[in-house]
């Protein structure tokens, strides 16, 4: 038996040590496997910020691992399309710095691109949003607004002071 689970499995016979094809687009990594005698397929896609899509992001076995040729190699690759993002309800999470860590978590990158005076809300109380340049109302992150990750959007948020203040007419006046 054990001579015949050795044919069968080809035991011991040519090695060829696996490659790293982590961070080269996936036809390159295919034409590199090829040569070597060994195929490959892709197992998974998922979208990475700031990657072109195609590109190996992991793989299995890993490089330097010793295989048989005609050895299957697993690849997860990135996606050419980012995903879209709900925009979470500001519920609880009007404040700047708590809604950008949020948006953070989700891919989503918010800067401040204006500061409104308002004496009534808390400092960095969000106001409203922009994106692509056009305005953003709190209804309609209320009503479901969706952007793809990986985008940016930008805030305007409350300050309690403006840096003015008024200052009577004291002109001929005595100091009493």
């Amino acid at each position: 038996i054990h001579l015949f689970l050795g044919l069968y499995t080809r035991h011991g016979s040519s090695q060829v040590v696996v490659e790293s094809y982590l961070d080269q687009p996936f036809e390159t990594a295919r034409q590199q496997a090829r040569d070597k005698g060994l195929k490959v397929v892709i197992t998974d896609s998922t979208f990475v910020i700031g990657m072109p899509p195609n590109m190996v992001i992991e793989q299995d076995p890993k490089p330097g691992s010793k295989v048989k040729k005609r050895r299957t190699i697993y690849l997860w690759v990135t996606g050419g399309q980012a995903p879209d993002v709900l925009l979470p309800n500001l519920a609880g999470k009007d404040d700047f710095d708590t809604y950008q860590r949020e948006l953070d978590r989700r891919g989503i990158e918010l800067s401040i691109k204006e500061r409104q005076f308002d004496s009534k809300l808390e400092e960095n109380t969000i106001l409203g949003f922009y994106y692509q340049g056009q305005p953003v109302s709190l209804e309609q992150i209320r009503a479901g607004f969706k952007v793809p990750k990986g985008s940016q959007m930008q805030a305007v948020i409350s300050r309690r002071s403006d840096g003015m203040v008024a200052i009577p007419d004291l002109v001929c006046q005595t100091f009493e």
